[in-house]
């Protein structure tokens, strides 16, 4: 393996501050500005996916940081489905490899650029990811605790990401836990039937547990995808969530899912 990259001073120096401040993020909205400023100066980027253990080991619970309005929650649906999604097919790779994986298309391979997903009608094409930089972190028994996905990459891929990826993602995933606790235990706080939920919000929501897109649930409650987007919102809204996997959990620890 080729030896790893130097840093410059700057970038030394904004790796430090970056793993301190994952040191303090509590909430959520802490770790989407770390994302969207400090850790841009190192590895830019415009979607990050993030696959983190679920409680009961059953699976990953997915989570995106992303300002890009391109990318819709449809999007995101569709490319984390636990079969066929992209980002499935990536953890497999990286589990077989153990290391950070990199991917791109349009462009020759270098180490340690991975091929396997690389073609005219590729999956990664066809996600509309552009390229994605990825590690994880795992269990001393080999199972997968988390795993962090940055797409749009917006320079060449490298050793220089290899090496950033090994380095930054067991802080990020640190961070994240630590602020994934603290909205279960406020989802307790939540009183049982005290959510206001509509009886079609409710219906809703247990489509959405279920791993449906907008336009899925809008098929099978026959109406369309954008009343089915307001029913999200409003579910967001009552239940204080700041997006549909975070809604999900509070909906469980309240009572509303079983």
């Amino acid at each position: 393996m080729p030896k790893a990259p130097e840093l410059n001073a700057e970038e030394r120096e904004r790796l430090f501050r970056i793993i301190e401040a994952t040191l303090k993020i509590r909430k959520r909205h802490h770790f989407y500005s770390l994302v969207q400023m400090e850790l841009q100066g190192l590895l830019p980027h415009e979607i990050l996916i993030c696959g983190l253990s679920d409680i009961d080991g059953r699976g990953l619970g997915m989570h995106s940081f992303s300002s890009v309005q391109d990318f819709t929650a449809e999007h995101f649906d569709r490319v984390t489905h636990p079969e066929e999604g992209i980002i499935s097919h990536i953890i497999g790779l990286w589990q077989k490899s153990g290391h950070p994986c990199l991917f791109e298309q349009r462009r020759e391979a270098s180490f340690p650029v991975d091929r396997r997903l690389l073609g005219k009608d590729s999956i990664l094409q066809d996600s509309g990811l552009k390229n994605i930089a990825a590690h994880g972190v795992t269990h001393t028994n080999g199972a997968v605790l988390g795993f962090f996905s940055f797409s749009r990459v917006s320079e060449p891929l490298g050793m220089r990401h290899h090496y950033l990826l090994e380095i930054l993602v067991p802080h990020l995933y640190t961070a994240l836990i630590r602020v994934l606790s603290k909205e279960t235990a406020s989802a307790k706080k939540i009183p049982m039937g005290k959510t206001n939920l509509t009886a079609r919000e409710k219906e809703v929501l247990k489509h959405l547990n279920e791993g449906l897109s907008n336009s899925a649930i809008a098929e099978k409650l026959q109406v369309s995808p954008l009343t089915v987007k307001n029913h999200v919102q409003k579910i967001l809204y009552k239940l204080q969530a700041n997006n549909r996997a975070h809604a999900i959990t509070l909906a469980m620890r309240c009572g509303l899912l079983q």
